[in-house]
């Protein structure tokens, strides 16, 4: 069926009054069903983030895929400004294997508007 892994990190700040003060700051999620594997990284607001950068309590969620099927792989990263909304980018690699130790790779950079990158790789390993 596949491998569920949960893990959470805390961040330990020295408050004005002499004391540590632990906080929740990221969720790391992976599901790793047959051939595909999806991680979400949760990073949450903590104190010294809030002001200046959170909105609704998320940092940043970013969602990773990766797959293969055959002689392709494809791994994708979705980075959004908050929890699932506020897209920010789509990163994108696609790998085809011609013959052992011989790449083609696609990759693309794509924001809510443009195509921010593209580039193209071929591998020959001897």
């Amino acid at each position: 069926m596949g491998d569920l892994s949960v893990t959470a990190f805390f961040y330990y700040y020295l408050r004005s009054t002499g004391r540590f003060e632990a906080q929740l700051a990221e969720f790391v999620t992976s599901f790793d069903p047959p051939g595909v594997t999806v991680t979400s990284d949760l990073v949450l607001c903590t104190e010294r983030l809030f002001v200046a950068f959170c909105s609704g309590g998320v940092d940043e969620h970013d969602i990773f895929l990766s797959a293969a099927v055959g002689n392709f792989t494809f791994d994708a990263r979705f980075i959004f400004l908050s929890l699932f909304n506020n897209f920010s980018q789509v990163w994108f690699d696609v790998t085809y294997k011609l013959a052992p130790g011989v790449d083609l790779a696609n990759s693309y950079v794509i924001d809510a508007t443009t195509l921010e990158a593209f580039s193209f790789r071929f591998t020959w390993k001897f």
